[in-house]
């Protein structure tokens, strides 16, 4: 249990860490880092989606 809060209060010192980036920098600078991860994300399950494509045109 108590990893456990460890790792809670870790993530709100990160999420934090992020707010305070934001506030700084401008909001535009938070949607650039969400913009990022929400491209990562599609190209990962892109590819995911690709390879099942592949693979159902093999079989």
């Amino acid at each position: 249990m108590r990893g456990l809060t460890r790792g809670l209060s870790r993530w709100a010192k990160l999420r934090l860490a992020f707010t305070n980036a934001a506030t700084q920098h401008g909001i535009n600078f938070y949607f650039t880092i969400l913009l990022v991860v929400v491209i990562f994300l599609l190209a990962v399950l892109s590819i995911y989606v690709g390879q099942d494509l592949n693979l159902d045109e093999l079989n």
